[in-house]
């Protein structure tokens, strides 16, 4: 009997430290935890991290600090976690590495919080797809140098959700 016990002891304390570490979601956060199911983290071929961030849309991290989104179509909406102090996002972990965002043509929307406090980003480039920017997407992303838009015309007709939405706020 008294072995028993002794299984029954370890198997629960087994249990508590795996439930430890399973993630409880809130109201909202169910889609955000799938998206990151879909991070594939990898060192080959210059790529530090490549992952889903739409229905049709894939970003990629390279190791010289160029981001790439590419694809089709909206990126899913991203908040801020004001206890982590970092996006939702998948590469939030990442976002110091960042130093040029490339928006591949064919991307819609830039969702909001995707860039905030990227401080080491000096260059985006943002194509005439784009039709939206999210709020706060580059806030305090103040060491950008360098816009490149395809032209002005639909640069114009971006409809920015604030002042923190465009990039030219610092560049």
């Amino acid at each position: 009997m008294r072995k028993g016990w002794k299984k029954i002891l370890v198997y629960g304390i087994c249990a508590s430290m795996v439930f430890e570490y399973i993630p409880v979601y809130g109201e909202g956060e169910e889609q955000e935890a799938a998206n990151q199911k879909e991070l594939v983290h990898t060192q080959s071929d210059g790529v530090i991290l490549t992952g889903k961030c739409g229905d049709n849309a894939t970003f990629t991290l390279y190791t010289d600090g160029t981001f790439v989104i590419s694809g089709t179509g909206a990126m899913y909406s991203y908040s801020y976690d004001w206890k982590e102090y970092k996006n939702t996002s998948g590469w939030a972990d990442y976002i110091n590495h960042i130093s040029k965002v490339v928006i591949e043509d064919g991307i819609t929307t830039i969702s909001p919080y995707s860039f905030y406090e990227c401080e080491n980003l000096t260059e985006v480039s943002i194509p005439d797809s784009v039709n939206s920017i999210g709020k706060d997407a580059f806030y305090w992303c103040k060491n950008i140098e360098k816009v490149s838009i395809d032209t002005v015309g639909a640069w114009c007709q971006i409809d920015f959700e604030n002042n923190n939405s465009t990039p030219l706020q610092f560049g």
